[in-house]
């Protein structure tokens, strides 16, 4: 009897062998596009917990404060002298020089600005060419609203100055919240 060979194997047609490389190929891009975007987001993920992070940091500090550690009077008035400081540092002062800006006119100038931030006061030290000029400054002042209870405090005529004789104190309260 003659043996038999029986060949399992088949030789598959040409289109069937190149449909099967394609899908292999589109399978292995499919699978590194996949890896590529799980990086992607892995890293998006520790860069939103790392601002997170750092957000909740930023939440939880407070104005530094100074708190007496011994009981002596001297560490006290210490500690509220630095407290009464941060307190004047940290009120809004933009607005105020602002305010003072717009209501300089050319015919007045102010010399110098002294707040006492425990008062809620301001006194402000000004030059003008008349009475007349000082009254203007003092309404336009008083109309910003961040000032009210503007009022003259002493003036003087100085004849050295020919352009702006008229030295000026004015003292208001100071409406701006620490």
């Amino acid at each position: 009897m003659r043996a038999v060979w029986i060949d399992f194997k088949q030789s598959s047609p040409l289109h069937i062998r190149v449909l099967r490389t394609v899908l292999l190929v589109f399978g292995l891009l499919a699978l590194g596009f996949s890896l590529m975007l799980q990086q992607q987001v892995r890293a998006e993920k520790n860069s939103l917990l790392w601002k997170v992070q750092n957000l909740t940091r930023l939440e939880a500090r407070r104005l530094p404060q100074l708190h007496a550690a011994t009981d002596s009077a001297l560490a006290q008035d210490a500690a509220k002298h630095a407290n009464a400081v941060l307190r004047q540092l940290n009120r809004p002062w933009d607005p105020l020089f602002s305010a003072l800006e717009h209501s300089v006119a050319p015919n007045a100038s102010v010399l110098s600005v002294s707040p006492d931030p425990q008062k809620s006061a301001i006194t402000i030290k000004a030059l003008a060419q008349d009475t007349g000029a000082a009254i203007d400054f003092m309404e336009r002042l008083q109309s910003t609203g961040l000032l009210s209870g503007v009022h003259l405090v002493n003036q003087e005529l100085s004849e050295d100055e020919k352009r702006l004789p008229l030295m000026f104190t004015l003292s208001a309260k100071w409406e701006a919240l620490p």
